[in-house]
């Protein structure tokens, strides 16, 4: 068990300490701050944000390997994941202690958030097709509406350079994982295109640690998927674009049920999810950027498993079908002080099938904002202000407001208040499942009001920050299994701090960062379910001529598994290596050992506590790397 509580005078000890590492000029002029969008929804230098944000940039997603976006995003500051098995399985990605339904997920601009009940649509993410990832810590609902009161992942696709380019890559590692994907890009002054395609298998461990009968068996993953992106340019200032992406694969899973006729069949999931849009970007005048966008998010799942009731070996199937449908037209205006944003938004949502529906399957939102983002002197202020029509429960205001200060040459500040708001899905609200889920047309949205801080250092090829906030949720949803159904359970209070540095020291690129956080149910004061109070990451990096090589660490302090402080959980830390070597200017091969330590702990407990879910023990995985 690790255990972190550093006073103020430790830290203190941390911040001067890391303040006297050396600056290289000449590295400095290197190293050119990245471009956010995530967020203002305007591009904004990363050094210049007021924001609690993290940008992972492609080589970062590449030293994944056989990884999936949920490794990838389980190592950032502010972020704790909860997978129930092995890849693809149900996932929570905790931010900030807020569930993954808190948490707005866009692709290029596309909401992507659905009722999936097996947590984030990111879990079947395809790296392959990932440029960068940006992270918004903290509610956004002033600019993105329900579903971000705990924050944003944003990923935004790879599309065509210059030229004619191509990629091909192929690997194999532990539990008989194969990885392969292809792409091809060209551009011209007018068109660009990019088309690609990847597949992933493994045969999986077992995700039930202690399982009875069939649950003991390997449960095996495949994800098969292909995208596609058009851009045309007619003229300086104007572009139109076209994404899709289509994700489809079988997912293998075990019953946490006792009864031994439940566990004797090989629970799975046939899954089918599309992403697809199109995007106007017009520079209307020197001061005026118009973007209309429509993009439409499809997902299909049907699960297949025994019906203990019926005669021995009938199998039935539970569908679920949701459509998310949104058309939005931003207006980035410039000002005689700063630059402002006029928002107008529909979003449409379809549920299916029918039976799991009754009377009620779509639900739609309309809503505007505006915002406004300047600096004058050393001063800098983002306000936002949103209007949310929502067809169930009316209308939603939420705001916030954030203040900057440069108060000496490397060293900015700023201080945030926002409120948020979350709509309860249509699954929670009128979803029937005979036995298992009865509808609550009762529920209300869950509202919060969210307080930050945070100070920054910039110094040469160093950057550090400390932000501290404490984020107040009231009507909190979750699943009742003595009603069995969703209700408004109580409040609950996120507070914390994260401390982030990253920077070069003696060649080593180092990337560190700790979360101290307390999510405590307002009403009990007892934690809540599988968040931990300790959190310290960190990566080194360097290159030696043609080798890159890399260490992740990921320690993780005690949780629990309830809200009532039972079924402990451990504290536990995982080490991960990287190494990439050039083969040639077109040709490399790339090394990943996961977990080399073979480090067994407890991940998540199933409902009632009586099995464990499985955690990948030590694995490897290699693969080549071919640029056209």
């Amino acid at each position: 068990m690790i255990r972190f509580r550093p006073g103020l005078a430790g830290l203190a000890s941390v911040l001067t300490s890391l303040s006297s590492l050396p600056s290289n000029a000449a590295d400095k002029d290197l190293v050119l701050p990245s471009v956010v969008v995530t967020a203002t929804r305007q591009a904004q230098r990363v050094d210049e944000l007021m924001s609690d944000v993290t940008v992972l940039e492609r080589e970062q997603i590449e030293r994944i390997g056989q990884g999936t976006v949920v490794d990838l995003l389980s190592r950032q500051p502010g972020i704790q994941t909860v997978q129930l098995g092995g890849a693809g399985t149900t996932t929570d990605f905790l931010v900030r202690g807020a569930r993954s339904e808190q948490t707005k997920v866009l692709i290029d601009g596309i909401p992507v958030n659905s009722m999936d009940t097996k947590g984030s649509p990111l879990r079947t993410l395809s790296l392959a097709d990932v440029d960068r990832i940006e992270i918004l810590r903290g509610p956004a609902s002033a600019l993105y509406g329900s579903d971000a009161s705990g924050g944003v992942i944003q990923v935004f696709t790879r599309k065509a350079g210059d030229g004619v380019h191509g990629e091909l890559f192929a690997g194999t590692g532990s539990r008989n994982t194969n990885s392969s994907s292809a792409s091809l890009s060209a551009a011209s002054e007018m068109w660009t295109a990019r088309f690609s395609g990847s597949r992933y298998q493994t045969d999986g461990f077992s995700s039930l640690l202690n399982g009875r009968n069939k649950d003991t068996d390997k449960d095996g993953y495949l994800n098969r998927s292909g995208s596609a992106s058009l851009a045309f340019r007619p003229a300086p200032g104007h572009e139109l674009s076209a994404l899709f992406i289509s994700t489809s694969g079988v997912l293998h899973s075990d019953s946490a049920s006792t009864n031994a006729k439940s566990n004797s069949y090989d629970y799975h999931t046939d899954f089918h999810n599309e992403v697809a849009g199109i995007t106007s970007r017009d520079q209307i005048t020197p001061d005026w950027l118009s973007t209309l966008r429509y993009g439409v998010n499809v997902q299909d799942d049907t699960s297949y498993s025994r019906n203990t009731t019926g005669p021995s070996g009938t199998v039935v199937a539970s569908s679920l079908r949701t459509e998310n449908h949104t058309f939005s037209w931003q207006n980035d205006i410039g000002l005689a002080l700063g630059k402002g944003l006029v928002l107008v938004e529909r979003q449409d949502q379809h549920a299916a099938p029918a039976n799991r529906f009754p009377g009620q399957r779509d639900v739609t939102l309309d809503s505007w904002m505006l915002g406004w983002n300047a600096s004058l002197g050393d001063h800098r202020w983002q306000i936002n202000g949103r209007h949310d029509d929502h067809s169930r429960f009316g209308d939603k205001n939420t705001g916030s407001a954030t203040y900057g200060y440069q108060f000496a040459p490397g060293w900015r500040g700023h201080v945030a208040a926002a409120t948020s708001f979350r709509a309860p899905t249509m699954y929670q609200l009128y979803a029937s499942i005979p036995g298992s889920l009865n509808p609550n047309t009762n529920l209300q949205p869950e509202t919060g009001r969210n307080y930050e801080a945070s100070l920054t250092h910039d110094w040469g090829i160093h950057s550090l920050s400390l932000t501290t906030y404490r984020n107040r949720m009231r009507n909190l949803i979750d699943y009742s299994g003595t009603t069995l159904r969703y209700e408004n359970i109580s409040a609950a209070t996120f507070k914390g701090w994260t401390l982030a540095y990253q920077g070069n020291i003696a060649g080593w690129a180092v990337a560190a960062n700790l979360d101290i956080q307390d999510a405590e149910d307002d009403s009990t004061g007892m934690p809540l379910q599988r968040r931990a109070r300790e959190k310290f990451g960190a990566t080194l990096d360097r290159n030696w001529g043609s080798w890159d090589t890399g260490l992740e660490l990921v320690a993780m302090g005690r949780r629990y598994d309830t809200n009532v402080r039972t079924l402990p959980e451990g504290g536990y830390s995982v080490v991960n290596l990287t190494a990439r070597y050039a083969i040639n200017r077109d040709l490399s091969l790339e090394l990943r050992g996961d977990n080399i330590a073979d480090r067994r702990y407890i991940n998540a407990y199933s409902s009632g506590g009586t099995f464990t879910y499985n955690v990948p023990g030590a694995s490897y995985f290699a693969g080549l790397r071919y640029r056209l």
